[in-house]
């Protein structure tokens, strides 16, 4: 796995205790379109979704990474249509919480 979304991942499993959720990449990096420079878009689904102060907390923590690139997190409850775009055409990149 890219070193960049092996730190991602596992800061992001470290904030899910006790939520079902599960992690994506999706765009250029997901479709191999990118270059060096391009961004890593995430999204995530969590059970129960993310209210606003945790995904801020947590989008503060992914720019405080020692990475060159930005990092784009959106919870997938608040955006049903791109929830279904993401399923089909994204990489699950982790998952976890009880079924």
């Amino acid at each position: 796995m890219d070193p960049v979304l092996q730190k991602v991942v596992e800061k992001m499993a470290s904030r899910q205790e006790g939520r079902r959720y599960r992690l994506y990449l999706f765009g250029s990096r997901a479709l191999g379109e990118h270059t060096p420079r391009s961004d890593y878009d995430l999204a995530i689904w969590a059970e129960p979704p993310l209210d606003l102060a945790t995904l801020s907390q947590i989008r503060e923590e992914l720019e405080e990474l020692p990475i060159l690139q930005r990092v784009d997190l959106v919870e997938l409850s608040w955006a049903p249509g791109l929830r279904e775009k993401v399923e089909r055409e994204g990489i699950l990149l982790g998952e976890g919480g009880e079924a």
